[in-house]
């Protein structure tokens, strides 16, 4: 009986070390393509801050 009952503690563990890790995966893809957005967003207002100060400075 505990012989039978073994391999699937030993499975449900390594299930739970699986989803901890696809987890932990998960959450380091999101941050670094947080990370990236802000980057790509900062770069994005700056540009549009510069062609906006661009323009006026050009106003006739």
């Amino acid at each position: 009986m505990s012989a039978g009952r073994f391999p699937l503690s030993a499975f449900l563990l390594y299930r739970s070390f699986d989803i901890k890790s696809i987890s932990k995966n998960v959450k380091q893809i999101k941050v670094s393509f947080e990370s990236r957005f802000v980057h790509v967003n900062k770069a994005v207002k700056f540009t549009l801050l510069y062609k906006c100060e661009v323009s006026v400075l050009n106003w006739p």
